[in-house]
């Protein structure tokens, strides 16, 4: 909760151990134990897609499944208002 308000009232961290760009788009929020992807809506908005909390197995293949998750919910809001959706 304490790095989404730091979020809120100063902006993505520099540091790319909270976040990190993941390519394509997509942002992630990073914390000891949890990652929530995203991506940008203009300069100042971040759309949170989801999150999960991270497990002991799993690792990359786990994270590489959520990041294409967040990917295609960003391609959905980006193709939806180019159709003139309300998205």
């Amino acid at each position: 909760m304490a790095l989404l308000e730091y979020v809120a009232e100063h902006g993505p961290p520099l540091n790319e151990e909270k976040f990190r760009n993941e390519g394509n788009g997509v942002y992630a929020l990073k914390t000891s134990a949890v990652r929530l992807y995203g991506f940008f809506d203009g300069q100042r908005r971040i759309v949170l897609t989801h999150g999960f909390k991270k497990h002991a197995r799993g690792g990359q293949k786990v994270q590489m499944r959520e990041r294409e998750q967040a990917e295609r919910m960003r391609s959905m809001l980006l193709a939806e208002r180019a159709s003139g959706g309300t998205g």
